[in-house]
């Protein structure tokens, strides 16, 4: 019995895999279960205590041979967490459908590309695909863990994945369906300043970690704004830079002995992680030598593909449009493209809008769409290396 995409999309939403923690394993063993039973071979690989990754791989001959080489589809099953649930108009871990909308958590990012991905699945293992004869091209469907938090999942793969016979990736994150091609790197830091703790009635006994912080900030954003933003790489732009958090002190009437601030960095080429460690320990030193500052986020290179990529050009002709994008924020492509030295288009349903917010939603004709976009990117890739 075929499964339609949206009972397959509630589905996955139905799985909380809000991270943290986690806890995706139950969706990725859902999506074993219903691959394997489809013909595909399988391989779960744990990641940590209820995590796990999945490698599905469709092989319509026994062997894939030089000139068989596959496209992978891959998506991460986390979330970001749901926050307060009484905000949402409907429950977060159902879909609900509104004026075209399915509203859920992660229905946007990504488990509506999940949900697409295991459509096309379906539709080729049972033959009822919308292109004849792409049930003989071999592909290969990824789902990872942890991608809204650590990568660990994405690590784990690139130090295990065979990549022989792949020739391209395509990741489905939210882009409207239209390709995406590159984004920036990130970076996130969390720097620590240390004082002196004191009555808050002679805080001249002690040495204030929140001010050391605050004159930190105002010097760093100086700093940023004459050194880097200058900095324009002609496909992805300028360098930015976000204080997204700070937290010091522990009651009113004590001298705040620590303070810790966070900091995200979307990085370009030529600007590489340890330029902006070096310059982020020279601005902290000046205000004090009591400062530590430790990477909060194993940092990730910008990828980018050129125009003229045929990955890049049959992503276009599949999706139907005349030029990509730049993707804003980062992906697990970077890990593909500088880890296992694969091209990488970023492509799925939804809006980048409607990521991590309250309401979540993908539109149902951008996910149906996204099915026929997928089965015209095997059958373009396919005759690609057929014309090589």
């Amino acid at each position: 019995m075929t499964r339609d995409i949206v009972a397959m999309l509630r589905d996955l939403v139905s799985f909380d895999t809000q991270n943290p923690p986690g806890n995706e394993e139950p969706l990725v063993k859902y999506c074993n279960d219903f691959l394997s039973g489809l013909g595909f071979e399988t391989q779960l690989i744990p990641v940590a205590p209820n995590r796990a990754n999945l490698v599905a791989m469709w092989r319509p001959c026994t062997s894939l041979q030089d000139d068989q080489r596959q496209l992978v589809f891959s998506g991460h099953a986390d979330t970001v967490p749901i926050g307060d649930p009484t905000l949402w108009h409907s429950p977060p871990l159902e879909i609900s459908e509104s004026d075209g909308k399915l509203y859920g958590r992660g229905s946007c990012d990504m488990k509506g590309s999940i949900a697409a991905f295991l459509a096309v699945a379906q539709n080729i293992a049972t033959g009822t695909a919308s292109i004849p004869g792409i049930s003989k091209r071999p592909f290969t469907i990824i789902l990872t863990a942890d991608e809204e938090m650590g990568f660990r999942g994405i690590t784990a793969l690139t130090r295990q994945f065979s990549v022989p016979s792949v020739g391209g990736v395509i990741i489905g994150e939210p882009t409207r369906n239209i390709p995406g091609i590159g984004h920036k790197g990130v970076a996130w830091f969390q720097i620590t300043f240390h004082g002196q703790a004191a009555h808050a009635s002679r805080p001249d006994l002690g040495k204030n970690a929140i001010l050391m912080a605050t004159k930190f900030c105002e010097r760093l954003m100086a700093d940023w704004q004459a050194s880097w933003s200058p900095l324009v790489h002609p496909l992805l732009g300028s360098p930015t830079i976000n204080i997204g958090k700070i937290t010091g002190g522990i009651k009113t009437n004590v001298v705040p002995e620590r303070c810790d601030v966070w900091v995200d960095c979307r990085i370009v080429p030529p600007l590489e992680v340890t330029d902006l460690n070096h310059r982020f320990e020279e601005i902290a030193r000046q205000v004090t030598k009591n400062v530590t500052i430790t990477p909060d986020l194993v940092p990730s290179l910008a990828y980018s593909l050129p125009l003229d990529h045929p990955l890049v050009q049959i992503s276009l002709k599949a999706a139907r449009r005349e030029s990509p994008q730049i993707f804003p924020a980062f992906t697990e492509a970077s890990h593909y493209f500088h880890a296992l030295k694969l091209p990488v288009v970023i492509l799925g349903p939804g809006s980048i809008e409607q990521c991590h917010t309250t309401d979540e939603y993908v539109a149902r004709s951008e996910l149906e769409a996204a099915v026929g976009i997928y089965e015209r990117c095997l059958k373009y890739f396919g005759d690609q290396i057929a014309q090589a």
